[in-house]
């Protein structure tokens, strides 16, 4: 999982495989679905917002423990779903992220869908 640049391959992307963000968020600009195929934990390592959904894009979050996530003053610690974006969340946990406002999950004028 590139963690250091914007995630660009359109499709499915499965792993099984812990990642802690040391550069930063993993920012989702297309059409993608993570997998996580035995639920992993994708952290924040207090240093950063784990995942941020751009505009225009649709992302897929499939059974991933997502914590660690921080946004020091501003929005959206674990996921910044941006306008215009939609996130959809099946199976998951959010928890342990922080933010002055949506310490799990900010949604900015897209659309969030959680199933299951």
């Amino acid at each position: 999982l590139p963690v250091t640049t914007a995630l660009q391959p359109r499709g499915t992307l499965t792993t099984c495989q812990n990642v802690v963000l040391t550069q930063g968020e993993v920012m989702l600009k297309v059409n993608v679905t993570i997998e996580g195929s035995c639920q992993p934990t994708i952290s924040g390592d207090g240093l950063s917002r784990v995942f941020e959904v751009a505009s225009g894009a649709q992302a897929t979050l499939n059974d991933l423990f997502i914590t660690g996530g921080v946004a020091k003053g501003t929005t959206g610690g674990g996921i910044l779903n941006d306008k215009g974006a939609t996130v959809t969340l099946n199976g998951g946990i959010l928890t342990g992220n922080s933010a002055a406002s949506g310490g799990g999950i900010y949604n900015n004028g897209g659309t969030v869908i959680i199933e299951n």
